[in-house]
């Protein structure tokens, strides 16, 4: 569930890359999850804020804090990325 949500999320953003990569189980694209990344990020200072998220995907909600495992109201690379390995 975590894992849909959070793919649900950055495949807002451009449309369908991660879907493509998770529900047809092919390989990971890191380059489209590094465009998907910095697309949301639109200050461009490397981390996603609750509100830039929100702004990609007003659906987010509170399941921001699922990708946020730190609290510190960012989404890092480094957790975005924790994220894509859990599994569905």
């Amino acid at each position: 569930m975590k894992l849909q949500l959070y793919v649900a999320f950055f495949a807002s953003l451009t449309g369908s890359a991660l879907v493509q990569s998770h529900e047809a189980e092919k390989p990971f694209d890191k380059a489209a999850w590094e465009a998907e990344f910095k697309m949301a990020d639109k200050n461009g200072d490397g981390v996603i804020s609750r509100e830039e998220a929100l702004a990609a995907n007003p659906n987010l909600g509170t399941h921001f804090n699922v990708i946020d495992t730190d609290g510190d109201g960012f989404i890092s690379p480094a957790e975005d990325m924790i994220m894509m390995q859990k599994p569905k």
